[in-house]
């Protein structure tokens, strides 16, 4: 099997985040052990904060569902 190239237009988690509504993102943090190698921690910062963190709680919930 190859690789196959495909369109389209990469979106990185803080885009994502900003275009879901957040106000401020920033990453505070990368890496991992036992798993966690890539993750990322992100701060948003704003008046819909917690409106944001409880949307990323709901798809964090679905994973695996899909």
């Amino acid at each position: 099997m190859g690789m196959m190239p495909l369109p389209g237009k990469v979106i990185t988690e803080v885009e994502a985040l900003t275009l879901l509504g957040a106000e401020d993102v920033f990453p505070i943090g990368s890496g991992g052990v036992e798993g966690g190698e890539g993750s990322v921690t992100l701060c948003v910062a704003g008046d819909r904060a917690e409106e944001i963190f409880e949307l990323v709680q709901k798809v964090k919930e679905k994973k695996g569902e899909l």
